[in-house]
């Protein structure tokens, strides 16, 4: 399953903006991407991990879209969400109010974190406040 979210920082506070998974190939998911950063142009860095078809799309858009960034953080998704313990528990984490179905698809992955059938948009979640706490560097190419 692709995952992509959008978040914004201000100030030591994260607002997850967007967030949208589905299992698709490697076309489709190299056009979602193209078309959530049309969507979001004052994203500013976009990043992709390194596994599965991450590198692929990785060296297809690198050159065509600015901000892109490779990145391998390190442990297990659980062992990433218990690292962004401190930040949710300090409420630095904010969901929208309003209630959009991504929001409650969301809600739903990370109520059922670690046991669930998805989990992707819960690590794209981790990893997103882990780049922005300085958690990991980016994939020397």
């Amino acid at each position: 399953e692709a995952a992509f979210q959008v978040w914004a920082k201000r100030h030591n506070n994260y607002y997850l903006i967007y967030s949208w998974s589905k299992i698709m190939d490697f076309s489709e998911t190299l056009q979602r991407f193209k078309q959530i950063c049309k969507t979001f142009p004052e994203a500013r860095k976009k990043l992709i991990e390194k596994k599965a078809n991450g590198p692929a799309l990785y060296s297809v858009l690198h050159k065509e879209i600015s901000g892109i960034e490779l990145v391998e953080p390190k442990g297990g998704k659980l062992s990433r969400v218990i690292a962004m313990e401190p930040v949710l528990y300090q409420g630095r984490a904010s969901l929208p109010r309003d209630d959009f179905p991504w929001v409650t698809k969301f809600i739903e992955q990370a109520a059922a974190f670690p046991q669930g059938k998805r989990d992707d948009l819960v690590d794209c979640a981790s990893m997103s406040l882990l780049y922005f706490e300085g958690g990991f560097k980016k994939v020397k190419k």
